[in-house]
């Protein structure tokens, strides 16, 4: 199992699924070197093979335009098959924030808001199965 830790940031990990996990941790604010960083690890912990990507958001405060623009840009796109976004809805940040998400990249791989983890990785499989 490939694990990976950007300390006070993230923590990613694969499970028996081969979907890559991806806990964000608590942050006031979420910067786009912050998410050079996220991208990094990500390639690393993929083994830059494509793969099911479920990113839990929850802790996460505020995130940077430039942040989001990583997240759904190029290099992700090369790793991520389809990702699933854990968010936590009562926060302003998080509302707002997965839509912009979802907005700003679509096309390059299937990406859906979730506020439960079970369901999260029940799509991400569902959609291996296709």
């Amino acid at each position: 199992m490939n694990e990976g830790e950007i300390p006070g940031i993230a923590k990613f990990w694969e499970d028996e699924h081969n979907i890559m996990h991806v806990v964000l941790l608590h942050r006031l604010e979420l910067s786009e070197e912050d998410a050079k960083k996220y991208v990094a690890t990500a390639m690393r912990v993929s083994g830059g093979k494509p793969k099911l990507v479920l990113t839990d958001f929850r802790e996460v405060d505020f995130m940077m335009m430039g942040a989001f623009n990583r997240f759904a840009g190029p290099e992700m796109s090369k790793i991520t098959k389809a990702a699933a976004l854990l968010v936590n809805m009562s926060s302003p940040f998080t509302a707002l924030g997965a839509s912009l998400l979802l907005k700003l990249e679509r096309d390059p791989f299937p990406m859906k808001v979730f506020t439960d983890e079970k369901e999260a990785i029940d799509w991400l499989l569902s959609l291996e199965k296709k």
